[in-house]
């Protein structure tokens, strides 16, 4: 499992937001304002990290 963190998630609308993203191009994730944090399988980071951009946010990848 990876988590990106995104630290300009600032709501339950932005969640919502970026959840729809993530649903369009069919990356299964579990995307919690708490921690302002996405936790995906490892084979859909770099399509996730792409997808979260592209919806208007600054997404970091977990350091490892």
């Amino acid at each position: 499992m990876k988590t990106i963190t995104v630290p300009d998630m600032m709501c339950p609308r932005c969640v919502a937001r970026i959840k729809r993203a993530l649903d369009e191009k069919s990356i299964p994730a579990e995307v919690t304002l708490e921690g302002k944090k996405i936790t995906l399988e490892d084979e859909y980071l770099e399509a996730a990290l792409a997808v979260v951009t592209e919806a208007g946010y600054k997404p970091e990848a977990e350091k490892k």
